[in-house]
């Protein structure tokens, strides 16, 4: 059985898997919920399991889509101020790891004094984040423009984060994609 952590990580690859689903533009996929997430122990490789909705040939259809999705493409990123401690660089599963993207040593305290408390309200932290956010256009220009080639952006972060929804990760996924909406060119 899996332990606390394992369950965790489960879910937030659940949570992933499905938000990755949901953003592909293939009129085959249909109506499909991510089920479960089985993780290898060396967090390597999952087993995803997808529920699909609809009649046997729109269910063959959205599969056939999935199975033709390359998954290896996904690019996955950290944004965290800090490295992980005591996991040797060969154990990382992630492709690159950018602290100028994460808050600032500053904001980070400020958020997360001692104890792991929140001290500073979500208004304050988001405005301040999306602040520092400002001097790193051409970044997130480029991560942009990497999901515009077609390519899946997965962003991670410190396993101290409960909350996706209150993480700096959402804001920045929503940078990446006001940049898609809006690039430079465009005016």
């Amino acid at each position: 059985m899996a332990g606390p952590r394992m369950r965790r990580i489960n879910e937030v690859l659940r949570e992933v898997v499905g938000g990755a689903i949901s953003d592909l533009s293939d009129p085959r996929i249909g109506f499909v919920t991510v089920t479960a997430v089985e993780t290898s122990p060396d967090l390597r490789t999952a087993q995803v399991h997808v529920s699909v909705l609809g009649s046997e040939e729109e269910r063959e259809d959205t599969m056939k889509a999935l199975r033709s999705v390359p998954w290896g493409t996904i690019f996955t990123l950290l944004v965290t101020r800090y490295r992980p401690r005591g996991l040797a660089k060969s154990d990382e599963t992630w492709h690159a790891w950018d602290k100028d993207l994460a808050p600032s040593v500053e904001l980070h305290a400020a958020a997360y004094g001692k104890g792991d408390r929140l001290t500073l309200s979500w208004d304050v932290y988001r405005q301040r984040y999306l602040k520092e956010m400002l001097r790193q256009k051409p970044k997130i220009a480029a991560l942009a423009q990497r999901v515009k080639n077609g390519e899946m952006i997965t962003l991670l972060c410190s396993s101290q984060c409960t909350r996706e929804d209150r993480c700096h990760r959402s804001l920045l996924k929503a940078l990446i994609e006001r940049e898609l909406a809006n690039p430079p060119d465009a005016l």
